[in-house]
């Protein structure tokens, strides 16, 4: 007589292996897509500039020799926001760099390549900046 336990073996190893594969799978997939949902925080909020030990009295201050770049919509603009190159303006002090607070991290890395200096500060703007530059670019 033949009872058949020579391959109920064969099956219960072939299905451990699958639900080991598939657990796998699983864990591979949860964690990959871990952090891919939308943050309601900007990028400025998640990041903490943390300055250096010669420069911690003036990291949150803005001195005269400063250059300040406000970054918006791709284009360069001064204070007064007059349109700047950001390759034609030379600076003694630090380069701050003023980004809305939503820009992915990319497009903050893309806008900062012009900068090649050690003495850099990224920045967000507030929203009456935002409001400032939305109104004048609807008032074009």
């Amino acid at each position: 007589m033949h009872d058949g336990s020579q391959g109920n073996a064969m099956t219960e190893i072939a299905l451990a292996l699958s639900m080991g594969f598939f657990s796998m799978l699983v864990l591979t997939m949860v964690s990959l897509g871990a952090g891919m949902g939308e943050d309601d925080r900007g990028i400025a909020e998640m990041l903490t500039l943390v300055p250096s030990a010669e420069d911690s009295s003036r990291a949150d201050q803005v001195d005269n020799d400063d250059t300040i770049f406000i970054y918006f919509r791709g284009g360069y603009f001064s204070p007064d926001l007059a349109p700047l190159d950001p390759n034609g303006v030379a600076s003694g002090g630090r380069v701050v760099l003023a980004v809305d607070p939503n820009l992915p991290m990319t497009t903050v890395m893309k806008a900062a390549a012009p900068f090649a200096t050690g003495n850099f500060v990224v920045a967000s703007l507030n929203v009456k900046w935002l409001e400032t530059l939305r109104s004048m670019e609807s008032g074009k």
